[in-house]
């Protein structure tokens, strides 16, 4: 089962994700608001695929950088897992809400 934390602090916004079991994950999406994301490893590994690619973050600190509006889902690879992504609020964007709830 996902866990799925939400912070909100000024132009930015975390979300912390724990994968308790191997093979949780998070479907395919993309996020609309400028598209600055990046997902840092704290625990674990994970699986990141996109389109047309995929690699591992498989070492705690290993950060993946999107291109905005890009395409990408994870995968536990290990239980336990814990990814940290943040976003940059844009201003006038939705802050309390997701495009794809994550």
């Amino acid at each position: 089962m996902l866990n799925v934390e939400r912070l909100l602090f000024d132009s930015l916004r975390l979300v912390r994700w724990t994968f308790q079991d191997v093979g949780d994950q998070v479907p395919m999406h993309a996020h609309r608001e400028g598209g600055e994301h990046i997902s840092i490893l704290v625990k674990g590994r994970v699986l990141c695929r996109g389109e047309n690619w995929e690699f591992s973050l498989d070492t705690p600190g290993k950060i993946a950088d999107f291109v905005p509006g890009q395409p990408h889902s994870f995968i536990a690879q290990e239980a336990d897992t814990v990814v940290i992504n943040v976003y940059k609020v844009n201003e006038g964007s939705d802050t309390e809400g997701f495009d794809d709830a994550f």
